[in-house]
């Protein structure tokens, strides 16, 4: 499977970016098991995956960034506590974080798409290019799906004034 090491390598080694991908669910696991495998060497970047399909709603959406993010038993499940926790992931041991988010044409499907510009909006604020140190923690977001249903997302996005790049077919 060489897309995925260099889908994988390119996350790796340049924190920051927003990725569309057109994968089935096999190769969902493949991408990151080649992504926690790249990353074992040097523990550079924590690779966690979540569920657009657990994630049409706005209290399902934190309640899986809650899971998958593992955010502190007192967050509070609502805008300003995603905000606060992501700002503070110090509970993390690597300081660069690679979200892949399968089925995302789902996120925020049952959701105004004011919800959808908020969540990107919190989540543009931690994709910083460059090193991630101890400073600054940096992120990059890859959201897995079927062609139809990114390009679907890509849409929602546009309607809010969001520019999300073209789906790749790996």
């Amino acid at each position: 499977m060489m897309w995925a090491n260099d889908l994988a390598s390119d996350l790796l080694a340049r924190p920051g970016q927003i990725r569309l991908v057109s994968l089935d669910a096999d190769s969902v696991d493949a991408l990151r098991m080649t992504l926690i495998l790249q990353q074992s060497n040097d523990l550079t970047a924590e690779i966690r995956l979540m569920r657009g399909s657990l994630s049409a709603t706005r209290a399902d959406l934190m309640r899986e960034l809650a899971a998958v993010l593992q955010f502190p038993y007192y967050f509070g499940f609502n805008w300003s506590a995603v905000d606060d926790c992501l700002g503070e992931m110090n509970w993390l041991w690597a300081r660069y974080l690679v979200l892949l988010i399968a089925d995302a044409g789902q996120l925020l499907l049952l959701e105004n798409l004011e919800d959808l510009a908020i969540f990107f909006s919190l989540l543009d604020e931690r994709l910083n290019p460059g090193p991630p140190s101890d400073e600054m923690f940096c992120m990059s977001l890859v959201l897995v799906d079927a062609r139809e249903r990114l390009e679907d997302l890509q849409l929602r996005a546009q309607r809010i004034g969001r520019e999300l790049p073209p789906v790749e077919r790996v």
